[in-house]
């Protein structure tokens, strides 16, 4: 697993649900966590880390993956649906 995760953003994003789905979160947030620093450019690592943070967090870790590819449409849909209002879904 370990070359895998080195060499394939995938690797990192199937790494952490491994562990979600043994039960350890907290190692999975720290997987996804890494997997955005070797793999910053690959917005799919960066929904993955949304969806596993606290939902207080998760606007935080959309804006950083925003700010890093700020073209990705993927990461502007995310940023907007977790918007609660339409004022604020429209603004993103």
């Amino acid at each position: 697993m370990k070359s895998v995760i080195r060499t394939n953003p995938k690797g990192w994003i199937e790494a952490a649900r491994l562990e979600e789905d043994t039960g350890n979160i907290r190692k999975a947030r720290e997987l996804i966590r890494k997997g955005c620093e070797e793999f910053p450019k690959n917005e799919d690592v960066w929904i993955e880390a949304c969806r596993l943070v606290n939902p207080d967090e998760a606007k935080g870790v959309i804006a950083k993956g925003v700010n890093t590819i700020p073209n990705s449409v993927k990461l502007w849909i995310q940023a907007a649906r977790l918007e609660h209002d339409d004022y604020n879904k429209r603004r993103v």
